[in-house]
């Protein structure tokens, strides 16, 4: 973690960082990091251990120095990995992220500490298949903490935004928001925001929008009620209900991290021959997705398999005419 000063002659390493952290000389990645009223640093992310991936969050003070650190294994003893945190005003950390259950795939899971790094509780989160949760926000003047993702449950079992709402005390589910968009397709949110005085919350992510394709749904809720109560979806690009590709895409995967399979969307502006194929990092071919096949124009997406392959980073590189675009996806066994 990097420390800069800030200003507009800013942008140097401040003395005392970077702080780096270590849990067992294994794979760690860091995915998110906040900062509390008195310069003091929280980061958190997934860790790889004995016990596969878990929950790594540690403390920094402004300074530098490591304060504590805390991991969080599930009673299943398989991946977890925390993509958010929020921090209330008496100090507690809240941290959120993925779960792999031990029949259940993967679930929500949210975990509090005190401000000593103390787990208070943890509390779970199951819609049937997989649960992706990717922000979390407390608000204090309802004593609530907010968690938010991507929950495969929908009426044609794909992906809807799924909000909590638990309580600080304790960790108790007290609503559960579901947002289906119309066309039943893929909906994930991934961010979320609460109004200090009232707890309204504004939750963003993407939606498919059938002819549409990818389209940003927000959705906001009124003080203290279960999501949803009204939302708006802004068509990225959209031409007589049509999608046209306005330039060349390649997007993140999703899942991601996945086990053992995730989903590549890319976009072409024109008919293009395209190859796609995974590469591991020592630049090693391990897979071949596509090779010169004609591909129309506007969104498409493959399904890569990783089954066989061993957990790590793994590169996908799409080359479509002279345009080559290349992205990194994690595999987590």
């Amino acid at each position: 973690t990097v420390k800069y000063t800030g200003g507009a002659g800013g942008g140097s390493v401040v003395a005392g960082w970077p702080s780096r952290y270590n849990q067992s000389s294994k794979k760690d990645y860091a995915f998110a990091a906040t900062v509390d009223g008195s310069g003091n640093v929280y980061v958190t992310g997934g860790s790889e251990s004995t016990t596969k991936f878990d929950y790594a969050t540690v403390k920094y003070n402004s300074g530098g120095v490591q304060q504590w650190a805390t991991v969080y294994n599930s009673f299943a003893s398989k991946n977890d990995i925390a993509y958010a945190l929020t921090l209330d005003g008496s100090g507690n950390v809240y941290v959120t992220g993925t779960s792999e259950g031990s029949v259940s795939k993967y679930e929500y899971a949210t975990v509090k500490y005190n401000s000593a790094g103390t787990q208070q509780w943890e509390t779970r989160y199951n819609g049937g298949k997989n649960d992706y949760a990717r922000s979390i926000v407390a608000c204090d003047a309802e004593a609530a903490v907010f968690v938010t993702g991507g929950s495969e449950q929908g009426s044609t079992k794909k992906f809807d935004y799924i909000t909590q709402r638990l309580a600080m005390s304790d960790g108790t589910s007290e609503w559960v928001g579901d947002y289906n968009s119309t066309t039943s397709k893929n909906d994930v949110a991934y961010n979320i925001a609460a109004a200090a005085s009232t707890c309204a919350l504004i939750v963003a992510g993407t939606s498919d929008g059938g002819t549409t394709k990818l389209d940003i749904a927000t959705v906001h809720g009124s003080p203290d009620a279960a999501l949803p109560v009204s939302k708006t979806t802004h068509r990225l690009v959209s031409e007589e209900n049509e999608l046209v590709a306005e330039k060349f895409i390649l997007s993140n995967n999703y899942p991601n991290p996945f086990n053992p399979s995730t989903v590549i969307r890319y976009s072409l502006p024109v008919h293009s021959i395209v190859t796609v194929k995974v590469f591991n990092v020592l630049g090693q071919e391990m897979a071949t997705l596509l090779e010169n096949e004609e591909m129309e124009e506007g969104e498409h997406e493959i399904v890569f398999d990783a089954t066989g392959l061993a957990s790590g980073i793994y590169f996908y590189h799409l080359h479509a005419g002279s345009e080559i675009a290349v992205r990194k996806m994690l595999l987590v066994r």
